[in-house]
């Protein structure tokens, strides 16, 4: 499942280590990201210095790995390596080396790991010259898993255990999970991390081999999804994988099945993409490291606790037992256990029981291997508040807002990162841990998206107009469960306001429809290709006005214009401040421009970002950008009840 990879984990996984100024660069062995964080930097160093050893020592099998595994991280992390560039390296390899090891195990991972019988010839082939390498371990687990071998898994659990390839951390981690659910539950999960680990638990400890743990990305293959529910005695769907317009619908359509006929309990990992259960968010309670599915409500702080402090293994979260290259990845993944702990430490607190100190220091020690001290910091020093929203003065809320009607009003810029921010710290003070999750914003490295070469070291102009993440810029990164949680709380925070500064007593704060984004982007006009009116994305004097990628617009001579370089033709590389250029007709920024803005339909956005290209940015045109991303934020309308 090494390909399950998406975009927004990647983009948490990007960590800060750094060469020390005196030290020299060398080849060291890569690893996949699933078993190791390091830099897109270093991915590239170690892809040009075993590039370099192959020109003059192309017969050694293991150098070729590495190289290949660096390149093939550097395409995870969309560094400018294609899957062609990936296919060329294997050819290469099987001139180089055809009767090796690593050509065989490459070719059968650059495949995609899946059931072909040309790609098993391959893995098998790979086994056959070396059964002792721990890289055949999960590819063999996922062939076995996809077929639901049960005897193959049993002994190839039992092998992978042996091997110490995987951290005692995850090992941990994925126990826990597993202690998390009832007894006979579906355990869905999203990556190799909160899989793997436990699978091999299951069958080659016997550990809660009553919980079916089933990936959601597998799940989405047809064969493999009919097996499962042969053992489940569940129906058949009745459409196949094709018969869907795409994967969110394939998704939707598979858990929704789940829901409507599987005779038993659902849980979620907690490490699971959010967006498995966010059509029913509401219905989904933590109770450790996994999240129950139940219309109804329960106490799910007392099945938390009883998990925590009769069935969970703690002492690996208190101390470094070892020196575990995979250290990274296991504090990456005991990151998750911030929302369940901070859970139990407010009642704890609440109840004066003294295990809110022992809850207390695990946060901070957690907090602190993933940089978060500061948001939790907040919180654990005003456990005692009450849970209620710490805005006081409406004003705040809608003092950017535009008249457009008297039951419409739309936002005059898109959301900033300071609008931002104070919805996440509201959540923090409302002690909202499970929206927390949903409302982060993913870490991007800006720098990373440019082509080589573009700026020096010292960014000189990259951020002229503000970095990204400052305050006056908007908000990117974020999911769209993440905006629409924001209106939500938008909305419940206004509406529920006793304050005589409220100009209206029941609002609506929501993302545009698709009809209502281009009525605002137009002016009202019927006809409107830019936001300004116009057909050109130049005024009367040349200058460019809107935040887009004017690259293949003519380079005719024009005159000077304030903030535009060689390289940022309209004055920004990426985003710029949300109040730049000139406001439409109806006093509304940007709706061309410097971030492509979501709508209600999930995974549509309108009007193009600072990557958009000038002649595809016209209000009438939209783009399918379903993951968070750094080219998206979103605008929002308010409408009066």
């Amino acid at each position: 499942m090494k390909y399950l990879i998406t975009s927004i984990t990647i983009a948490l996984f990007v960590c800060s280590f750094s060469l020390k100024a005196d030290e020299t660069p060398s080849r060291q062995k890569v690893y996949s990201l699933v078993k190791q964080y390091q830099t897109t930097d270093w991915y590239s160093e170690q892809a040009i210095m075993w590039g370099e050893y192959l020109a003059t020592n192309d017969q050694d099998g293991d150098a070729w790995l590495n190289f290949y595994t660096a390149k093939r991280m550097l395409k995870i992390y969309r560094q400018g390596v294609s899957h062609d560039d990936l296919v060329k390296i294997v050819e290469d390899m099987g001139k180089a080396i055809p009767n090796s090891f690593e050509f065989h195990y490459v070719s059968y991972w650059n495949g995609g790991n899946g059931t072909d019988p040309k790609l098993i010839e391959h893995l098998n082939k790979a086994y056959e010259i070396d059964p002792r390498r721990p890289e055949l371990h999960d590819d063999f687990m996922s062939y076995y898993e996809l077929n639901r071998d049960m005897d193959m898994l049993e002994q190839t659990a039992k092998k992978w255990l042996s091997s110490n390839d995987i951290s005692t951390g995850l090992y941990a981690w994925n126990y826990n999970m597993l202690q998390s659910c009832e007894q006979n539950a579906i355990l869905f999960t999203s990556g190799d991390n909160d899989t793997y680990p436990a699978i091999e638990l299951q069958h080659g400890l016997g550990i809660r081999t009553d919980v079916s743990v089933i990936n959601a990305g597998l799940i989405a293959i047809d064969d493999y999804r009919n097996k499962w529910f042969a053992e489940l005695d569940m129906p058949e769907m009745t459409k196949k994988y094709d018969d869907f317009e795409g994967w969110a619908e394939v998704e939707d359509a598979i858990i929704a099945h789940f829901k409507d006929n599987a005779n038993r309990p659902i849980y979620f990992s907690i490490s699971a993409r959010p967006r498995l259960y966010e059509a029913f968010k509401d219905e989904i309670h933590n109770v450790g490291m996994a999240y129950k599915w139940s219309p109804k409500k329960f106490d799910n702080i007392a099945v938390l606790k009883r998990n925590y402090e009769k069935h969970f293994l703690t002492d690996y979260l208190k101390y470094d037992f070892q020196n575990d290259i995979s250290q990274g990845v296991v504090d990456h993944m005991n990151g998750n256990y911030l929302i369940p702990l901070l859970t139990l430490h407010n009642h704890y607190n609440e109840s004066e029981d003294p295990m809110a100190e022992e809850t207390g220091d695990l946060i901070q020690r957690i907090a602190e291997k993933n940089n978060t001290e500061d948001q939790v910091a907040e919180v654990l020093n005003k456990t005692n508040r009450k849970h209620a929203s710490s805005i006081g003065d409406p004003r705040v809320l809608t003092e950017n807002f535009v008249k457009i009607s008297d039951t419409l009003y739309a936002g005059k810029f898109e959301v900033s990162n300071k609008e931002y921010e104070r919805f996440q710290m509201d959540l923090l003070k409302q002690k909202r841990y499970d929206d927390i999750q949903v409302a982060k914003a993913a870490e991007v490295n800006w720098k990373g998206l440019l082509s080589p070469g573009l700026f020096d070291d010292s960014e000189s102009g990259l951020f002229e107009h503000g970095h990204p993440e400052e305050a006056g810029l908007p908000i990117v990164n974020v999911s769209y469960a993440a905006a629409e949680l924001y209106c939500h709380w938008l909305t419940e925070v206004y509406n529920n306001m006793d304050s005589k500064k409220k100009k209206f007593d029941n609002v609506e704060f929501r993302l545009p429809s698709e009809k209502e984004w281009e009525y605002l982007a137009k002016s009202g006009k019927q006809e409107s290709a830019y936001a300004w009116g116009g057909p050109y994305v130049r005024n009367a004097k040349g200058c460019f006005l809107a935040n887009l990628d004017m690259t293949e617009v003519d380079k005719k001579a024009k005159a000077e214009c304030a903030g535009e370089g060689p390289n940022n033709l309209d004055g920004g590389i990426f985003t710029v401040p949300v109040g730049s250029y000139l406001a439409n007709d109806f006093g509304l920024f940007n709706m061309t421009g410097n971030v492509s803005e979501m709508i209600q339909s999930e995974g549509i956005t309108k009007g193009g970002s600072w990557n958009t290209k000038a002649g595809i940015a016209t209000l009438d045109a939209k783009e399918s950008i379903l993951t968070p991303s750094p080219e998206v934020g979103f605008r929002v309308i308010m409408i009066v009840k």
